[in-house]
């Protein structure tokens, strides 16, 4: 069971690769993220979900923080 930050940055991800251009390969190529069942494969692999963790999902909940603290 994921606990209430992981699945918040779970679902983060979810939306944003459904949502955005997806993710690309080592040569910028589209990888298929929309097959069954390989979103749930991508965010189940602990080194991905925490390398998108640390470069997406962080980097904007930081400037969410500071934007709140500045309003």
């Amino acid at each position: 069971m994921l606990e209430a930050g992981d699945a918040f940055t779970a679902e983060l991800i979810r939306r944003g690769l459904l949502e955005g251009d997806g993710i690309g390969d080592a040569d910028g190529e589209p990888l298929a993220i929309d097959a069954p069942g390989a979103l749930e494969q991508f965010l189940a692999e602990p080194l991905l979900f925490e390398a998108v963790d640390r470069a997406w999902v962080m980097p904007w909940a930081v400037q969410a923080a500071e934007k709140n603290v500045s309003s």
